[in-house]
């Protein structure tokens, strides 16, 4: 008799251009009945998905730089920040696909760099992941497992890449997922951590102390009255209360204000 299927190898994933809110609806009632790992949707319906999910251990992921990989490296560190914040719990990056078929490897690490090291410029792993534990030895075996196959299929670096992504994205602690990564290092030789530490430094000085809010106008203006109205949006969204995030978003509208999420704040303009 054929074993009963592990659902939970399995996302459920509607990234249709035309996907509509009863379809993304159905694809939630159909993951909670079958007991997926996640619903995999674009960052539009995130914070649909999240709520319809809510109370079950379905996961939402949300994809960033889909479907081409081709925009910048900030403006995907910003979709997964607003991702995140709308209750992401998984991220599926796209890679610079250009860069991929070029051989140019080091430019596609550069970019995941971005985002494994960096939790203030891109989403980082502290996000999703806890930053303590010990290290994870069936987690090392198995990304071991998995790197060594891409490596012994003619030195595939392709491959190779992709298994260096499935640590940032495997569940396990930070301790063990950075003991990985130096591991497969010793291979590739690719500097990766020392290079990580280099954007951090680079990234930290370009940007305010972590935890600050940034909230500016583009045209270099200042009106306290709608700073305090995107901060009480923010503070709406921080404690999940997206309805009233919502409320606060169409009064500024109302008002002539747009506002735009933006990594570490927002930027709103007159309209």
């Amino acid at each position: 008799m054929m074993e009963k299927l592990n659902t939970k190898l399995f996302d459920h994933t509607i990234l249709k251009a035309d996907a509509t809110k009863e379809a993304v609806l159905k694809v939630c009632r159909e993951a909670k009945e079958y007991n997926f790992m996640s619903v995999c949707v674009n960052g539009f319906y995130t914070v649909l998905v999240k709520k319809e999910l809510e109370g079950t251990d379905v996961k939402v992921c949300t994809v960033v730089g889909f479907p081409l990989g081709q925009m910048s490296t900030k403006a995907k560190a910003m979709e997964a920040a607003i991702a995140v914040e709308d209750g992401a719990d998984e991220i599926d990056m796209v890679i610079n696909l250009g860069l991929a078929k070029a051989g140019d490897w080091e430019g596609v690490l550069e970019e995941i760099y971005y985002f494994l090291f960096d939790p203030q410029q891109g989403f980082g792993v502290q996000c999703l992941y806890t930053s303590d534990g010990e290290i994870d030895e069936a987690a090392v075996t198995a990304l071991r497992e998995k790197f060594n196959a891409a490596l012994g299929n003619d030195l595939n670096t392709s491959l190779a890449i992709t298994a260096l992504y499935d640590v940032l994205k495997y569940k396990t602690n930070d301790a063990t997922k950075l003991f990985v990564l130096d591991d497969f290092d010793k291979v590739l030789s690719l500097d990766l951590c020392s290079k990580a530490a280099e954007i951090r430094k680079r990234n930290a000085a370009e940007k305010p102390a972590a935890g600050a809010y940034s909230i500016f106008c583009e045209d270099g203006s200042d009106d306290p009255a709608v700073t305090a109205q995107i901060q009480a949006r923010y503070d709406a969204k921080k404690a999940k209360n997206f309805a009233e995030a919502d409320r606060i978003r169409d009064e500024l509208k109302a008002q002539g204000i747009e506002i735009t999420d933006i990594p570490g704040g927002a930027k709103w303009k007159h309209i």
